[in-house]
């Protein structure tokens, strides 16, 4: 967020590119650390999208500048939300979006219901949210 911010309000940046490094965009949240968050109380299920994910995903479409979402792995999760909140995608021809959450018993999060019937319409929005798996950059 701290680096989001700043590049937001930088009049010397007149756009941002979000990648990943190495093989994957963005796998979104890790589950097994948010899982002993919440087991510690040091978070609860009300404040995890909220105060971590949602920030990012609205600064990402809010921003007084365009935003490129430079897929050059795998997107999950959050990760394709980020990437939907972006003004624009590319995606490498090894890159590939899964909106996992209803495989694991979760609702998408991070704005992907919003964003996502806008790009790709309502139907196939659907199919993609209730039917997980990974769109390949080849078949995109």
């Amino acid at each position: 967020m701290a680096t989001l911010r700043a590049v937001a309000e930088d009049d010397s940046v007149r756009v941002v590119v979000l990648t990943g490094t190495g093989k994957s965009f963005c796998a979104g949240e890790d589950l097994r650390a948010h899982a002993g968050n919440l087991l510690s109380g040091e978070q609860t299920l009300a404040n995890t999208i909220d105060d971590h994910y949602n920030p990012i995903a609205e600064t990402l479409a809010t921003m007084d500048k365009p935003v490129i979402a430079a897929i050059n792995g795998i997107a999950a999760g959050a990760g394709v939300a980020f990437a939907l909140a972006a003004d624009f995608r590319i995606m490498t021809d090894d890159g590939g979006m899964n909106l996992a959450f209803a495989g694991i018993a979760l609702s998408c999060d991070s704005g992907a219901s919003f964003w996502l019937p806008r790009i790709i319409g309502m139907a196939k929005a659907k199919e993609v949210l209730l039917m997980p798996s990974t769109l390949s950059g080849r078949r995109l």
